[in-house]
């Protein structure tokens, strides 16, 4: 029996959109390691068609790429966009732990543990940036987050960032994955900052990391704990001169000095802490350049 009007007129749009599947499927192979998955569209005056173009983004003139020296062959169809890659750092063994650099060089790093009152830190990077001076900055995350406008002209500075987590726990009171989530929380609030990547990790409330914690700062992606072998005891705002004092019975070439910012002590006694590093012909500089 002939087909009426209305069979036809159903059949050839089925029957076109069935063809165009079928070429669209060519572009399902995956070559030089692209992928595109062809999804089809709906019939002519499909009720659904509206909701399933809404439903996937569409991306036209996918190249696919063959390995044989033969040109490129593109087509155009529509693909789920592929998971975006992770750039969070692989995880590594425990980090090593270090306390000082070489001793055959002369040069020192000073570091400073950093938080407080964002009026004594503006203060101490001026008195830096007068001597012309780097420093590597261990950062409590949490402060950082709230002072950008600081934390980028430090950078600016030429001041080098390091972690000193994000809360400034007593990390042995905390689970693996407590420690493990207050390193990676400053990592990744510093790294919206730094001008290279953040290569050093303090801990937080104790001068000697246990192996759990040298555990954790591998996982979050750190080789190093960074140490210390000079300790003036700055925060406990013993006065100018015993900062001094304190620092000088201790210093050595390759020495790591421990100090504080938010301190007024620690700030005023900034130009005698450089002038004993020039009475004995030594050069303050980042800690990445003191363990090159």
């Amino acid at each position: 029996m002939p087909r009426s009007d209305s069979d036809t007129s159903t059949t050839l749009p089925r029957r076109a959109f069935l063809l165009g599947l079928a070429a669209a499927g060519l572009g399902a192979c995956t070559k030089g390691g692209l992928e595109a998955t062809a999804v089809p569209t709906s019939a002519p005056g499909s009720a659904t068609a509206p909701a399933a173009a809404a439903a996937l983004p569409t991306v036209t003139t996918v190249p696919v790429v063959t390995t044989t020296g033969a040109p490129a062959i593109t087509s155009t169809t529509t693909v789920r966009p592929a998971p975006t890659t992770s750039t969070t750092p692989v995880p590594r063994g425990p980090a090593a732990f270090v306390r000082h650099g070489d001793r055959s060089r002369n040069e020192v790093a000073l570091t400073f543990h950093t938080n407080g009152d964002p009026v004594l830190v503006t203060r101490l990077a001026d008195a830096l940036a007068t001597a012309s001076v780097p420093a590597t900055l261990f950062v409590i995350g949490e402060w950082a987050a709230g002072q950008p406008a600081l934390m980028r002209r430090l950078v600016a500075d030429g001041h080098e960032l390091a972690n000193h987590t994000w809360s400034h726990p007593s990390l042995t009171a905390l689970s693996r994955d407590a420690m493990v989530e207050e390193i990676v929380r400053c990592r990744d609030t510093l790294a919206a900052f730094a001008a290279a990547p953040v290569r050093y990790f303090r801990p937080s409330a104790i001068d000697v990391p246990t192996d759990a914690i040298l555990d954790a700062a591998g996982s979050a992606g750190y080789a190093v704990s960074l140490g210390y072998d000079v300790d003036p005891l700055d925060y406990t705002d013993p006065g100018p001169a015993s900062i001094v004092e304190a620092a000088a019975a201790e210093l050595d070439r390759g020495s790591i000095i421990s100090l504080h910012t938010g301190h007024a002590d620690t700030i005023t006694a900034l130009p005698g802490l450089l002038a004993l590093l020039r009475s004995r012909g030594l050069k303050p500089v980042t800690c990445s350049t003191l363990l090159r």
